[in-house]
């Protein structure tokens, strides 16, 4: 098995500077159906292709897509909730796997860290759908 990192290049918005964030009306316009953005969906196939000769070969990947999904150092991250960086990893899932067909990929997600409560409300699933653990609390409990 091998572990990939895939981190895209920036989004068109943000070239000048890739940690700068999407405006609403920019990510609205990037998730819009029926797929990713054609920019983003040419360099999905891109990484598709390579991913599709790592199954040829008999290769599982441990896919990492938009690493630090819950930080805020990248143009895909720290965007909470249901249309937030957890879509944009499930648009990339089904592109992968339903238009691209690869089979050969275990889904994961790193966070930026672990932040405290009062730094980052969401729990892990809001930035990564896959992701199954609640963020364990910080604070001690008193009974």
């Amino acid at each position: 098995m091998v572990s990939l990192s895939w981190r895209p290049r920036a989004h068109r918005q943000c070239a000048a500077d890739p940690k700068n964030q999407l405006t609403d009306f920019e990510w609205a316009e990037l998730l819009t159906p029926p797929a990713l953005e054609p920019a983003l969906a040419t360099q999905v196939d891109q990484a598709a292709a390579t991913l599709r000769e790592l199954e040829k070969a008999g290769i599982a990947v441990l896919w990492n897509p938009y690493p630090e999904s819950n930080g805020k150092d990248a143009w895909w991250a720290g965007r909470k909730g249901v249309n937030g960086s957890a879509a944009l990893y499930r648009q990339l899932f089904y592109r992968l796997v339903n238009h691209d067909g690869l089979h050969n990929l275990l889904w994961s997600g790193k966070p930026h860290r672990r932040p405290s409560a009062l730094e980052a409300p969401a729990t892990l699933s809001d930035f990564f759908p896959a992701c199954s653990m609640p963020m364990l609390s910080n604070s001690a409990s008193t009974t």
